[in-house]
């Protein structure tokens, strides 16, 4: 037996859900703002706080919104970044930039980056790119950006130990030139890249690490790069979904207008 009651729940609540979507959308509500309680928004709309209750679940499943102090809630503040996937890790962009830093800060951002040199055994699937034994130690190099005091993303590259060791990859501090400046610098030149991008939710510690909100996923973008027929590194990044935009910037297309603003 069905009772009426299940039938109207669901509707009521999506339509509230409808209604605080629009007042965001519009701007009623701003990034910051602090959203009505779930007592006001049950008056304003003769439901129950359970109804509300569930609306406000949906919104923030949604990255919409996110829990403050105590009850509150507010309007979540996001900052959309364009990763731009050639020029990035491109060895003729300007020595000692990083691209992450320097577009951020053009665009009035405080960014910054917390560096990481690891020598362990990879994943699996690792090894198996950079063909080296399963057991065999690799040089990591990780990097975890920020925007202010908020982790943006998360690059984590994996080097084969003997060409890391020759290149002084192995060095616990950052290398400003750029890693694939110095490969190419000594005859490692990346001759082509192999690149995936996936989505899915993330796990519990990269929800952590990176302050992923409930329900938004996580793009994976792995790139494998040979020089020759020399595998020289993989590179996984990291990208909260609501937050990036990956750029592919390919041939030349500067008498062609793009509107690559529109997002």
């Amino acid at each position: 037996m069905i009772l009426k009651g299940e039938l109207v729940a669901p509707t009521l609540q999506a339509r509230v859900a409808r209604l605080l979507r629009s007042m965001i959308e519009s701007g009623e509500l701003a990034p910051g703002d602090d959203v009505p309680s779930e007592a006001e928004i049950s008056r304003a709309h003769e439901v129950s706080r359970v109804t509300v209750r569930g609306a406000l679940r949906q919104l923030e499943a949604e990255g919409l919104i996110e829990s403050g102090q105590g009850r509150k809630r507010r309007v979540r503040k996001i900052h959309q970044y364009d990763h731009h996937a050639v020029f990035a890790e491109s060895p003729d962009r300007p020595e000692g930039t990083d691209s992450f830093v320097s577009e951020a800060t053009s665009a009035g951002l405080s960014a910054s980056t917390d560096f990481e040199m690891r020598i362990e055994v990879p994943p699996e699937f690792v090894a198996r790119r950079l063909r080296v034994k399963s057991d065999e130690l690799v040089v990591v190099r990780d990097v975890l950006r920020f925007i202010g005091n908020e982790p943006f993303s998360q690059q984590t590259s994996y080097y084969p130990r003997s060409l890391a060791e020759e290149l002084g990859f192995d060095s616990p501090g950052d290398i400003k030139p750029g890693t694939t400046r110095v490969l190419s610098e000594n005859g490692y030149r990346e001759t082509g890249t192999f690149d995936e991008i996936v989505s899915r939710m993330p796990s519990p510690a990269e929800s952590e690490r990176l302050v992923i909100g409930a329900g938004t996923p996580l793009m994976i973008l792995t790139r494998t790069a040979v020089s020759g027929r020399t595998i020289t590194r993989l590179t996984q990044t990291k990208f909260p979904a609501d937050r990036h935009r990956i750029l592919y910037e390919i041939g030349n297309y500067e008498d062609v207008a793009i509107d690559v603003e529109e997002k």
